[in-house]
């Protein structure tokens, strides 16, 4: 019932990168008739995950601690019935230069993903008892 519905989320390695990464998050449903859309937009920083300057053999998750990427995002739900289809698209811009690797040498400024979730529901019964 927010407007916005923000969120705020933190992780803290504690094993090998020992460092904080954050995201923080906006997500809007949108009232379209027979297809419910919710619009959602998140940045991720890292906070202690970049390269250690003093020490550059240690294990990193980012090239720098720094926002990392900005991810938008619209998912939309379609029920059928007892089955319902959620499609789902991302537009992420990067930030981070270890964010933009899509595979070895070779680097983007932005990329995008879609997908689609299918779900199937049914009420469960009780359970049957017999009696002797």
């Amino acid at each position: 019932g927010v407007p916005l519905s923000p969120k705020l989320a933190a992780w803290y390695d504690v094993d090998k990168v020992k460092g904080l990464y954050l995201e923080g998050s906006l997500a809007q449903p949108l009232s379209v008739p027979g297809f419910p859309v919710t619009l959602g937009a998140l940045a991720g920083f890292s906070a202690s995950q970049g390269i250690n300057a003093s020490d550059a053999t240690e294990i990193a998750n980012f090239s720098r601690n720094t926002l990392t990427h900005l991810d938008l995002s619209a998912t939309g739900a379609l029920a059928l019935g007892p089955v319902t289809l959620a499609p789902t698209v991302h537009f992420l811009i990067l930030n981070d230069d270890w964010a933009k690797v899509t595979k070895p040498g070779v680097s983007r400024d932005a990329k995008a993903w879609l997908g689609a979730t299918l779900t199937w529901s049914k009420a469960l019964t009780g359970a049957r008892t017999t009696s002797e």
